[in-house]
């Protein structure tokens, strides 16, 4: 007789763990911005994909992506039928309680009345350091086959998704035409060097594992594109907050081991994902009934507004809503 399956499992999980040898029933885990479910065993996690497509893209993704050298946690089993999938634990040392002792959006309960900033301990730089070595290692890497494109239509849609669902959505700051100054980003993004993207390579999906290596997680979208975006979402990641001067020479030590620039492409690709990052904690608090994402719209802010010096118009939106959001002080 087959054991009841627990309440909230997805059909078939328990057999799955039993075919994998996992005897002892895993406890859910928290949830960040996606549809994905995750549950924790000793020294595994499980995950339960819903969406068909981006159940196999993970799966397909990883061969590739570990060939170029993203640390991604091993697969240990799979269920394609049941859309199930069992890791090696990557533990919850993420880069952002590494940095700055919290856990991000994901676990609420930890975060602070004011997300810290300013200065971090040698130890967490060097953890920036070995990780912009990662992302420039993979920089070089040749594209593999059946990689997706992210080009400008795409880039294009992230500043929009910013503005809509932010900007304007969140904090009903107005704007005039900024089509003109969103082509030229886009464009100057989207034509610049290609590579291979991980698209989310920031503080909550990198961990440390005991060893003080970092695996690298959620790479199911994953494409082929500007080579300076990964980079940026590591820099300038609202999570972690960055001091300028460690972002500065992060950038230096990219630059001379052979990565994509020149600086004003750093620059505007990480506008770029600003707003992009802007734009979905909005989404996520507002459409996703997910509010602990909500403070990290004023260091994404704080940090978009320098870079948006060269198109003024883009600017005065941004410096109006830099004094509309909860949280916001100066650099």
């Amino acid at each position: 007789m087959t054991a009841p399956r627990p309440a909230g499992f997805p059909a078939g999980m328990v057999e799955f763990l039993r075919r994998a040898g996992i005897k002892e029933t895993p406890q859910a885990m928290p949830g960040a911005g996606s549809s994905r479910r995750f549950w924790r065993a000793p020294s595994v996690v499980l995950s339960h994909t819903p969406d068909r497509e981006e159940f196999h893209r993970i799966l397909s993704l990883a061969p590739p992506l570990e060939s170029a050298g993203l640390p991604l946690t091993r697969l240990i089993a799979k269920d394609a039928a049941l859309h199930l999938l069992l890791h090696e634990d990557a533990g919850d040392v993420s880069l952002v309680r590494v940095i700055r002792d919290h856990g991000g959006p994901a676990f609420p309960a930890s975060l602070p009345a004011a997300l810290p900033s300013g200065p971090i301990s040698d130890e967490a730089g060097a953890a920036i350091v070995s990780l912009v070595n990662v992302v420039t290692s993979v920089s070089s890497a040749e594209r593999p086959p059946g990689l997706v494109d992210f080009g400008y239509e795409d880039l294009r849609w992230e500043s929009w998704y910013g503005l809509t669902h932010q900007i304007w959505g969140r904090l009903q700051v107005p704007w005039s035409d900024l089509s003109v100054e969103l082509n030229d980003l886009a464009l100057m993004v989207g034509h610049g060097p290609r590579s291979i993207m991980h698209r989310d390579f920031q503080g909550t999906n990198l961990h440390r594992m005991p060893d003080g290596s970092f695996r690298v997680l959620d790479w199911g979208g994953a494409r082929w594109g500007p080579a300076t975006y990964d980079l940026v979402s590591l820099l300038w990641d609202p999570y972690l907050d960055l001091p300028d001067p460690l972002r500065a020479t992060a950038v230096d030590a990219w630059l001379r081991a052979g990565g994509p620039g020149p600086r004003a492409l750093i620059e505007a690709t990480a506008l770029q994902r600003l707003l992009q990052a802007a734009g979905a904690f909005a989404f996520l608090e507002r459409h996703r009934a997910r509010p602990a994402f909500a403070p990290f719209a004023a260091p994404a802010l704080r940090a978009a507004l320098p870079l948006a010096k060269p198109w003024p118009a883009l600017t005065r939106v941004l410096a109006e809503a830099s004094r509309r959001v909860a949280g916001f002080e100066p650099a």
